[in-house]
């Protein structure tokens, strides 16, 4: 089921479709840690971020400015914010590795929290380290 969520990952605005191969990593590595899922998407810009709905109802949004957050799905599709409730930050970085979330995820852990990222630093390296997942 994970390669179909990962092949629909699409989003017109350039700098959010720039999470498509962070976003599908993400996927497979939680697939491959035999975490059900639901459904994912690329949300809006500003800031950009993405979801991945687990089959339990577990949300797992990623932000460019604060990382992942683990909580309860409430609402959202592509194109609308999604709204959950207990959210819990996962820390470790803006771009923790697939298999580092896939990890965290299966065992409800968390990272040491970090300061959120500047929205719109492009200057930062985050879309080119984000480039690189696209291979």
């Amino acid at each position: 089921m994970h390669n179909s969520i990962a092949a629909e990952l699409r989003h017109p605005h350039p700098q959010v479709h720039a999470t498509r191969g962070y976003i599908a990593h993400s996927v497979t590595a939680l697939d491959r840690r035999g975490i059900a899922l639901d459904r994912a998407w690329l949300d809006p810009f500003n800031p950009v971020d993405a979801t991945i709905v687990l089959s339990d109802g577990t949300a797992l949004v990623w932000s460019e400015d604060t990382g992942w957050t683990r909580g309860t799905y409430v609402s959202g599709e592509q194109g609308l914010r999604t709204e959950y409730t207990d959210g819990v930050a996962l820390g470790g970085g803006v771009l923790l590795d697939p298999d580092h979330l896939a990890e965290l995820v299966a065992t409800g852990r968390t990272e040491a929290p970090f300061a959120p990222r500047e929205i719109g630093n492009g200057n930062d390296g985050l879309f080119y380290q984000l480039a690189g997942f696209n291979n």
